[in-house]
């Protein structure tokens, strides 16, 4: 598993620049003669790794400070990005998918965020084509993170949680 405190290069895991392979179910109700959703392989690249412990340069102090899109105190920051890698490239396609946890502190939870960039000629097109599609399926991810998730905590935490409510948090939610 991913191990926060040591730093990324170190780990035998998902690392900076590790090639992977996403098995990509773009339409659950197509399914295999065994009722399993088709999966489409995808080539993926990490081109990003940054922990509270080990934050990254990935993204310029500029842009953390000044863009939005991103949350600037990366001591409170877990995130993964990667780029798509292959075939799709040398047609057209770069793509570039980040995912945030941010720590809200003092009890107040996590705030989990993603997004995907895409450029090159293909875009528009794809964006036209699987606008819906696309928001769906990371709907599906943030839904199936949020329950494997929840799922790795157990009911130890949930009555832990139980126990804060009516705590007024630092960030401002009760």
């Amino acid at each position: 598993p991913f191990n926060a405190t040591q730093p990324p290069d170190e780990q035998d895991f998902l690392n900076a620049d590790a090639k992977f392979t996403y098995a990509v179910v773009l339409d659950p109700s197509n399914v295999d003669e065994d009722g399993q959703p088709m999966r489409t392989p995808a080539l993926e690249q990490v081109s990003d790794l940054s922990t509270p412990e080990h934050p990254s340069d990935y993204v310029p102090r500029d842009i953390l400070d000044n863009d939005g899109s991103f949350y600037p105190n990366l001591s409170m920051v877990y995130r993964i990005a990667w780029i798509t890698d292959g075939d799709i490239v040398a047609q057209g396609l770069y793509t570039e998918r980040f995912n945030e946890i941010i720590d809200l502190g003092e009890g107040c939870g996590v705030l989990y965020r993603t997004w995907e960039l895409q450029c090159g000629l293909l875009a528009q097109v794809i964006k036209h084509a699987y606008e819906g599609l696309l928001q769906d399926r990371f709907e599906d991810w943030a839904n199936g993170l949020k329950a494997e998730s929840e799922g790795m905590v157990g009911e130890g935490y949930g009555r832990e949680i139980g126990k804060r409510r009516g705590r007024r948090c630092l960030c401002g939610g009760v």
